[in-house]
């Protein structure tokens, strides 16, 4: 839907949000990240996160190793999970910032709760998420849904 409105800008004549909050992957999305599993399992070399060299370190950098950031909405993660979860073991960031601006019920997450409830493996960690990490129209009531402001 939001690769749609980023093209089109409005919504389509018509269309009426069917309050599907905070959705799953489809088979055709699940198919996709499979996909883009393989393609990430032949990385090579494989990807790393660097430092710049810091006033007094003798190397011109530090290797920090790989770093996973992915965003708290439930179809990333199934996403992250399939795509680069099976053969990657470093951190994983859980990070609001990366998510999809608010359009539809869809973009409104699930509490940090709910996500340790979906995904209770252990390789993500919602602890230092906040309830309502998505943009929230009515703090009253953060199911609310309304167009976040650019």
């Amino acid at each position: 839907m939001n690769e749609y409105l980023t093209v089109h800008k409005h919504d389509a004549e018509g269309f009426k949000d069917p309050l599907m909050y905070d959705t799953v992957l489809t088979a055709r999305g699940r198919e996709g990240a499979q996909a883009a599993m393989k393609a990430a399992e032949r990385l090579n070399p494989k990807p790393e996160l660097l430092l710049p060299r810091t006033e007094g370190s003798m190397a011109e950098e530090s290797k920090l190793g790989l770093l996973l950031v992915v965003s708290p909405l439930t179809r990333a993660l199934e996403t992250a999970q399939l795509a680069f979860l099976p053969h990657y073991e470093g951190p994983v960031l859980v990070e609001p910032l990366v998510r999809e601006r608010v359009w539809h019920a869809s973009d409104i997450g699930s509490s940090r709760e709910q996500l340790g409830a979906t995904f209770p493996d252990g390789r993500y960690d919602f602890d230092s998420l906040p309830d309502v990490w998505w943009h929230c129209v009515d703090p009253a009531d953060p199911r609310a849904v309304g167009l976040e402001p650019q």
